[in-house]
This record gives structure tokens, C-alpha cells and sequence, in this order.
């Protein structure tokens, strides 16, 4: 036989089997799961859905509209919008949420699975449980962190204030300076958390960048 009718042969064989094993699959998903939002893409899933003008939270308002008090993003999230359902998942089936999934990506990323949040439930979510709340993101340890937030607010006003004088002088007739309020929260973001972790400035808020 020839080698490219082998070739052809396994790979049609091939795409059978994998269209055969999908289809069943996800008559199965289907039956127990709850519905799942259409028009996800092959890898990146539903993210285009959200990456639009609209808020988030008005996208989701659409969604539950058509698809019911509770569907699923292929973003390994779960959409609840009828607040009893929501009590639910958080009292009694608690415990069917607090499991995460393996995969490949959280044990590579995570060293096997150590990073609490992505991991699965057992003995070792428990205990970073009792430990997160209270030496991670108690009151104290956001009060030590305060005087960064500040500092942070205090440098992009002065950034400001100082590109706002240049442009002056160079310009007394147009001296108006437009902000991207978008861009200025996530350098603002950006900054307090390196500084939190680095104590060094990520980037500048008005067309300066410094990398780590």
C-alpha cells in the first residue's frame, strides 16, 4: 500500500474518532451540567465575549437573561445570578466548589499544585485556609501596606501636576491635559502591587515606564 494512502487513511481514521469521542462527550456534559454560554472560540474560550465597551456586569445581565439564573463561561467559572441558588453554593453544596479541577497549567504554574487557590481540595487547602485570612489579608497586614497606597496616590498626582505645568509653559493657549482614567487605575494597580512585593516602581503614569 502506499505510504500516503496511510497516511491519509490513519488521519481520516484519526478525525473520526476525534469528532465521534467530542460528540459524545458533550451529550453527556449536556445531561448533568448546567447550560453552557454559546459562541466560545477553541482556545481562548468566551474571553472575546468580554472584551467589549460594555461592563462586565451588564454583559453577564445579558447572558442570564437568555441563558437562565446559572450557566457556565469556558473560562472554568461558573455564572449565578438568582441569589437563592447563590446561598446555596455557598452553604450547603460548599463543598462541591471548593474542588478545583486538575490540569496541567495549575500544576506546571502553581509547583504542583501548591498555590491554594488553583489546587484541590484536602488537608493542605484547608490549613492556607486558616493561614490566608489571617496573615495574608487580616486588617493588620493591609494597615502595614497603607502608607504605599498613599505614596502611590501622592506620585501620580505630582506626575500630574508636573506634565500639566510642562505642557503649560510650552503652550499658554492649550493647556489642557486628557487622561486615559482607564490606563491611570491600572498603572496606579500595577505600581502599588510591585512596590508592596519589589519596593521599586513598575511605570510611570504619564508616558514613562521603568520595568523591574
Amino acid at each position: 500500500m502506499d505510504f500516503s494512502l496511510i497516511v491519509l487513511t490513519l488521519a481520516i481514521s484519526f478525525l473520526l474518532f476525534f469528532f465521534l469521542h467530542k460528540l459524545l462527550s458533550s451529550s453527556k456534559r449536556q445531561s448533568r451540567n448546567v447550560r453552557e454560554v454559546a459562541g466560545a472560540w477553541a482556545i481562548i474560550g468566551h474571553v472575546h465575549l468580554l472584551n467589549g465597551p460594555q461592563m462586565t456586569h451588564k454583559i453577564f445581565g445579558h447572558m442570564a437573561d437568555k441563558y437562565g439564573p446559572i450557566f457556565q463561561l469556558k473560562l472554568r467559572v461558573v455564572i449565578v445570578s438568582d441569589h437563592k441558588i447563590a446561598k446555596e453554593c455557598f452553604t450547603t453544596n460548599d463543598m462541591a466548589f471548593a474542588n478545583q479541577p486538575k490540569n496541567i497549567a495549575s500544576e506546571m504554574l502553581g509547583y504542583n499544585n501548591v498555590m491554594f487557590g488553583f489546587g484541590p481540595y484536602g488537608l493542605y487547602w484547608r490549613e492556607m485556609r486558616k493561614i490566608v485570612p489571617t496573615e495574608l489579608i487580616s486588617a493588620r497586614r493591609i494597615d502595614m501596606f497603607g502608607h504605599i497606597r498613599v505614596l502611590e496616590v501622592k506620585s501620580v498626582v505630582k506626575e500630574i501636576y508636573e506634565y500639566w505645568s510642562k505642557i503649560k509653559n510650552s503652550n499658554y493657549l492649550n493647556s489642557v491635559v486628557k487622561m486615559e482614567m482607564k490606563e491611570w487605575f491600572g498603572n496606579l494597580i500595577m505600581n502599588t502591587m510591585v512596590k508592596m512585593l519589589f519596593e521599586v516602581q513598575y511605570t510611570g503614569y504619564v508616558g514613562r515606564r521603568q520595568q523591574v
